[in-house]
């Protein structure tokens, strides 16, 4: 391999294993681990823009600012470790699937990669980006987009007709 292909094998390299990381951590719901690869700032001002644009416009200055302010409330709570290790959990991103991450790992530009966790129809999309973190750099998620999941609906009691009289 020339000097180029060695440079490009150890630039995918970095991305690759925090991705295969993140993802265990996640899956072993290790709260301490997706600490250490969350910029908790970007993630939770990427939450907050996210939640303002799905605001809805009208409805009165009141609404606007109750639903600004349990957006803001829910984007600090999105960049906790903890709660995306049981948002993870309850979106069934179970053990044993970290080799899982390599395949779902895409490049979104030179310095930016998406990995899609959880099931294809309603993934869970962690965007990971360099940070300076003292003197070297790391790979680190900085965004979070969750696809929305089809409630689940219980199935209740039969219905009788005859209980309608």
């Amino acid at each position: 391999m020339g000097g180029i292909g060695v440079l490009m094998a150890q630039g995918l390299a970095a991305p690759l294993g925090t991705a295969r990381q993140v993802a265990r951590a996640l899956e072993g719901q290790d709260s301490a681990a997706v600490a250490e690869h969350l910029d908790r700032a970007s993630v939770q001002g990427a939450a907050r823009r996210a939640l303002a644009e799905a605001v809805p416009g009208p409805g009165g200055e009141q609404a606007s600012q109750f639903l600004a302010g349990m957006a803001a409330e829910m984007a600090l709570a999105l960049s906790h470790p903890v709660a995306l290790a049981e948002v993870a959990r309850l979106r069934g991103i179970a053990p044993g699937r970290g080799g899982e991450a390599q395949r779902r790992l895409q490049p979104r530009g030179l310095a930016e990669f998406e990995l899609a966790l959880g099931p294809a129809t309603a993934p869970m999309v962690l965007r990971l980006e360099p940070r300076e973190a003292g003197p070297s750099t790391r790979w680190q998620v900085t965004a979070i987009t969750l696809t929305a999941v089809a409630p689940q609906v219980a199935p209740g009691p039969p219905l009788r007709l005859s209980a309608l009289r």
